[in-house]
């Protein structure tokens, strides 16, 4: 969907999305304890 359809479908005036490195910043907890893998299709694999 694009970011019009999904605006409208919650009723909202304007809809924004956080970057990856804005998401991380606004927890609070360092980059290294989170698995981005969804984000990055960086999967950690041995």
């Amino acid at each position: 969907k694009s970011v019009d359809e999904i605006r409208n479908f919650f009723g909202d005036d304007t809809l924004y999305y956080l970057s990856l490195d804005g998401l991380i910043k606004a927890t609070n907890i360092p980059k290294e304890k989170f698995c981005l893998a969804c984000f990055t299709r960086k999967y950690p694999v041995k």
